[in-house]
């Protein structure tokens, strides 16, 4: 695996993370905050979905194409 699929690990962590603590940064705007799952679901969803998401296409790119 390459760096590609360490940076997709971290990803698809950090993701993780999001998800058993109930706070994630994303950025929003000019620049990024934080979305918690009590006050926005719904942004924070798609924010954890969307560290995952691209963490495993990282993952996937990496697997297909190794450096």
């Amino acid at each position: 695996m390459g760096v590609f699929g360490y940076l997709g690990s971290l990803l698809c962590l950090y993701g993780i993370y999001g998800m058993a603590y109930g706070r994630i940064y994303a950025r929003w705007g000019w620049g990024g905050r934080y979305f918690y799952k009590t006050e926005e679901p719904m942004h924070f969803w798609l924010a954890c979905l969307s560290y995952l998401l691209g963490g495993g296409a990282l993952i996937v790119a990496s697997i297909v194409h190794p450096s």
